[in-house]
Order: C-alpha cells, then structure tokens, then sequence
C-alpha cells in the first residue's frame, strides 16, 4: 500500500526529494488530503476488522497469540507456508493462538500438525499436549468445545484429526494451550477448524 502511494505520488509530482516535488505537491494539497483521508480510512478499516465495526474481508486469518516472534507469526499456521509458531521459550501457560472469522461459523473438526523434526532431531515433542479449542462471539465470554489431554506427536510433521460436538457457531476461535510434550519449547507448524 505504500509503496503504492509513493509510486503515485513519485507519478504525480516528480522525484521526491527534489525542488519540483516539494513546489508541485504543496500546490497540490488537495491530492495530497485525499491520500490521506484514503490512508486513514484504510487504517481504521484494518484495525476495526476484528472488533466488529465491518466483517473482515478474508474468510479466516490467525489474529494474535500469546506471543508474536517476528520470525514464528502466528499467520503462517493457516498456510502451508512452511513456517511455524513458536511460543515464548520456556512457555508461560497458558499460551494460545486465536482465530478470527469474517462471521460467525460452526465448526466441529480440528487437525493440527506437529513442527517437522531436523536430522536426527525430535522438534515434534514442542506440540501441544493439554490444550482445548474454545468459542467466542465478543473475545470475552470463551465456550470450550473440544478439551484434549495427554496428546503427544510420535514423529515429526505429524498430523492428528479429532472431530468434536458444537451446535453454536462463534465468530472467533481459539488454541489455548496448557502444557507441551517438551516443558522448554512449544510450537505448531499447521492447524485447520472445519
């Protein structure tokens, strides 16, 4: 989006930085005020998704989590992106991820894959062991729908399917994590909610 507007504006009034852009964009102020109102609008818009003001355009995206390393964000566990979430180390539990839908929706599945394993290596232990998967209409009063306890991954990218009763469709979902299979570490390369 930015670089949109630079394109635009470099189109509009010239090379930023030199004399003729500094002289062409004050006289042309009201180009520049609607870019900005265009800007802020986009802003608000973004912000608000989630919170109710519009439905959010995406059908699904992670939202937040408890921890957002810049290099493990939670978007990629809804992609096969080959990334992975990564909690804090060691975990502070509860951890969670949540999930915002465009509208509410009822699902009743849930699959999850564990962290591909290194050479040798036992990443997969990192996955949830005690974890359930809650609802919410406000992101206040959370419903559990599904509550699993002592799971544990054999092998890396693993991935294990449990299907679960709810009548009620909730506009946000989340993961909230209680224990792992490696008390230091906690990750999930990948989860789906059908």
């Amino acid at each position: 989006l930015v670089a949109g507007v630079l394109y635009i504006l470099r189109k509009r009034f010239g090379e930023i930085g030199n004399r003729s852009f500094k002289k062409n964009f004050l006289s042309h102020t009201k180009t520049f005020g609607a870019i900005y109102v265009l800007l802020v609008v986009l802003v608000f818009v973004q912000v608000m998704r989630c919170e109710g003001a519009e439905p959010a355009p995406a059908p699904k995206e992670v939202e937040v989590s408890s921890n957002l390393f810049p290099d493990f964000l939670p978007y990629t566990l809804l992609v096969d992106a080959g990334g992975i979430w990564h909690a804090q180390s060691p975990p502070i539990y509860p951890e969670w991820v949540e999930i915002c839908y465009s509208e509410p929706a009822r699902m009743t599945r849930l699959k999850m894959k564990a962290q591909d394993d290194s050479e040798g290596g036992s990443e997969h232990k990192r996955s949830p062991k005690d974890f359930c998967v809650q609802g919410s209409n406000d992101r206040k009063n959370w419903v559990e729908v599904l509550e699993v306890r002592d799971n544990l991954f054999k092998d890396g990218g693993e991935g294990k399917k449990w299907a679960f009763e709810n009548d009620s469709s909730y506009r946000y979902y989340r993961i909230y994590i209680t224990a792992s299979g490696d008390p230091a570490l906690l990750t999930i390369q990948k989860i789906e909610l059908k």
